[in-house]
């Protein structure tokens, strides 16, 4: 069945969208892995669409195997042909819900580990920045049936590691000053005191620098990410 007609169903029956199958699989379980229509039906418009239309919690809901709709989204960077498309939509599925990048599968396995070999791939690459940017600690966790094995021993990102530490740090430090601005302006409209007027002034000009500063580091720090990650292979390579 294609995607238009697929909206069209749901448009008249929407109450299909929330309906679990016996697996306790969801509609985005089976858009996203329901072999052997795969690559016809998971587009990144149908998966927009059928999220904006669902409960935020459909995002969260397992399988009988424990895997969320973005685990699902990873493990096509490994079949699609199409591996824009697929990383699009993990990215996607990340932005909409963050947590379920914490959410391993029945066997403890979350969704960046399924990327211990294939990193060398740009797509890959796209998708393990955004979830570990989301899930650092994930970098220190073992991986089952690897001997405790870590995603620290991988090249690519041990080179990604470094930046994004700094990227966290910069953003901590960002929407700390950003606060206490927020909370000097409140304070200072209730003085009459000349003194903290002034003080504040400067405090405000050099908080506002260093914030611009920082957002130009920001951008720096990705644009240095996006080259590693177009390092990467191309599927075919």
């Amino acid at each position: 069945m294609h995607s238009c007609n697929l909206k069209q169903f749901f448009g008249a029956y929407p109450r299909a969208l929330t309906q679990l199958d016996p697996n306790g699989g969801n509609i985005l379980h089976k858009i996203i892995n329901p072999a052997p229509y795969r690559q016809a039906l998971c587009e990144v418009d149908l998966i927009k669409w059928i999220v904006e239309r669902c409960p935020s919690s459909t995002l969260l809901e397992t399988d009988s195997d424990g895997r969320t709709p973005l685990y699902l989204a990873c493990g096509l960077l490994f079949s699609e042909d199409n591996e824009r498309d697929s990383s699009e939509i993990c990215k996607y599925l990340v932005q909409m819900c963050p947590s379920s990048v914490q959410m391993a599968n029945r066997y403890d396995y979350l969704p960046i580990h399924g990327f211990q070999d294939s990193c060398g791939y740009w797509a890959v690459r796209e998708v393990v920045v955004c979830l570990l940017r989301e899930y650092p600690e994930s970098y220190d966790i073992p991986q089952p049936y690897r001997n405790g094995q870590t995603l620290s021993s991988i090249p690519f990102i041990q080179s990604i590691k470094p930046l994004l530490d700094e990227e966290i740090e910069l953003n901590e430090t960002a929407t700390s000053l950003k606060e206490s601005t927020s909370s000097l302006t409140k304070a200072v409209t209730c003085t009459n005191d000349d003194l903290m007027r002034s003080a504040f002034t400067v405090f405000d000009s050099w908080a506002t620098s260093f914030i611009n500063s920082t957002e130009e580091k920001l951008q720096l720090i990705s644009t240095q990410l996006q080259d590693l990650c177009d390092e990467g292979l191309e599927p075919d390579e």
